[in-house]
């Protein structure tokens, strides 16, 4: 199998274990890395052979989503939830670093 292709496939296969498991909090990798049947040291490898990193990919999907929560009107505290961040200030703290701005700023009155 093509390299790279597989990392393309790994790569998808991580962000939809990230989407599943982010509402019951932080994702970790083991976690992630046991559901698609591999070591997380495997999945390390992998991710980085596309030049990325489970974090980032994390980080990535987790301002993604965020920004279409807060635009479908959902409070901070939901999108917090939603995104597995202990709290609602965890998650503004993070929205600004992503962002340059908070939350309120972008969610839809």
């Amino acid at each position: 199998m093509d390299e790279r292709r597989s990392t393309r496939e790994t790569t998808r296969n991580v962000r939809g274990v990230l989407t599943r498991q982010l509402s019951g909090g932080e994702p970790t990798i083991k976690a992630v890395a046991k559901e698609l049947a591999m070591s997380s040291r495997t999945l390390q490898r992998q991710l980085a052979a596309e030049g990325t990193t489970y974090q980032a990919l994390l980080d990535a999907l987790r301002a993604d989503l965020a920004k279409r929560h807060l635009a479908r009107g959902l409070g901070v505290s939901e999108v917090a939830f939603l995104l597995g961040y202990a709290d609602g200030s965890a998650f503004a703290r993070a929205f600004r670093r992503w962002f340059g701005k908070p939350p309120a700023e972008v969610r839809r009155p």
